[in-house]
């Protein structure tokens, strides 16, 4: 805009021609019209990037020569507006003037301010606050200024650490298949609890801990399953060690007593549960599916499945010994043209933590960085799946009297 007024400048513009051009600038939110102090009519500028491309280009000196003439202005209008006031206090700052001009107008912005809401109410605080920020940015002291009366409310926010959210985006391993989603679902509800110490819903707190509740019961059950089938091939583990894993469950499943308690439930769950009993199933599972793949044999779970998963794991075993990328895309393929979906578990989980076949690619196709490691936790391939379909076809026979899914 400002290439093309000196254009139509230098070549002699007429008056229609640049009444064109004003229209646009006003279109496009550049300048408004209005009536200044002495009723004349105005121009402003309306683009808040305006100030700071004016900075960045101006010398110091030329900023100063601005604010001069801008506090010239001023002067005739400061009795229209408290922020008018305030706005000059911060040119005399900036102009080197006395502490006691400086003083004076943000007192005069202050009493405008109080006459202007004569009772309190958040935007108060909000301007308050930002009159206490600026006092303190001018090298004085607020209540120095504006006497100790002058206070607002000031929250004070704890910040909830990296355990909670990184509770909240973590998703259980395909390998266990929709066991997996129960996992999900414990460790997101750790995030969403915290809430509860900040907004009082007790609604909503009841539904959390009956989710809590429903899924900490369920993935005990689940866990007992699939201990009893990987005990069938010399992978299973003993009692003792079940115990303290749902112990663990339970605990983590126990409604807190404060953000404190949160935060140790999600430490745990982080660096006791999945590192600790998460990935040695994970890790004793695959080795289940290496045992099926070299016996070259179907588990009793998959010759009970559906049909779906019949077809996806025979398409999975037709590959070469070990799991390939296009064997995974021959038995997603399978499964997509049957259109399988995944059994919903029957507390609240959002559509990108399901267990959807776009979700089962990635995890098993994707090589995931460093970063994305630490925050995710599981390096899945294309073995996960072949448990998976071994895991979701022997829970969905289990869950079937006690509907565990929808």
């Amino acid at each position: 805009m400002w290439e093309v007024l000196n254009d139509l400048i230098e070549e002699g513009v007429e008056r229609h021609v640049f009444d064109i051009v004003v229209k646009e600038m006003r279109d496009m939110h550049f300048i408004a019209f209005g009536q200044g102090c002495t009723k004349e009519q105005a121009i402003s500028l309306l683009n808040p990037a305006m100030a700071d491309i004016t900075f960045d280009v101006c010398t110091p000196d030329q900023i100063d020569t601005i604010c001069m003439a801008l506090i010239d202005r001023m002067e005739a209008m400061v009795d229209t507006h408290p922020t008018v006031s305030f706005v000059m206090a911060t040119f005399h700052h900036r102009l080197g003037s006395s502490e006691p001009i400086m003083i004076h107008f943000w007192r005069k912005g202050y009493s405008q301010l109080m006459n202007f809401w004569n009772r309190p109410n958040f935007k108060v605080d909000m301007i308050k606050e930002v009159i206490d920020e600026e006092i303190k940015a001018c090298g004085l002291d607020p209540e120095n200024v504006l006497g100790k009366e002058f206070a607002f409310p000031v929250i004070h926010d704890t910040s909830i650490g990296i355990n909670l959210p990184m509770c909240k985006v973590y998703m259980g391993p395909i390998t266990f298949g929709p066991m997996g989603q129960t996992l999900t679902v414990l460790t997101r509800n750790l995030f969403h609890e915290m809430k509860h110490f900040r907004v009082d819903k007790p609604a909503e707190k009841r539904r959390l801990m009956m989710s809590f509740e429903t899924a900490s019961e369920r993935y005990c059950q689940e866990v007992q399953v699939i201990e009893r089938f990987l005990a069938e091939y010399g992978f299973g583990v003993g009692n003792e060690q079940l115990e303290k894993e749902f112990e663990l469950i339970m605990d983590l499943a126990q409604p807190a007593n404060s953000p404190d308690d949160v935060q140790n439930k999600a430490t745990r769950a982080l660096h006791e549960l999945i590192p600790n009993i998460i990935e040695d199933r994970r890790e004793r599972t695959l080795r289940m599916y290496r045992k099926v793949r070299e016996e070259e044999n179907v588990p009793w779970p998959i010759k009970d499945a559906d049909p779906t998963l019949r077809k996806a794991f025979d398409a999975l075993q037709s590959g070469c010994y070990k799991c390939t990328a296009d064997s995974v895309h021959d038995a997603l393929m399978v499964m997509a043209v049957n259109h399988w979906k995944p059994k919903r578990v029957t507390e609240m989980l959002p559509t990108i933590q399901q267990q959807t076949l776009a979700r089962i690619r990635n995890k098993a196709l994707i090589r995931l960085s460093a970063g994305e490691l630490a925050l995710l936790k599981h390096q899945q391939g294309p073995e996960d799946l072949g448990a998976f379909l071994i895991i979701t076809a022997l829970l969905h026979k289990a869950g079937e009297k006690e509907k565990w899914y929808m």
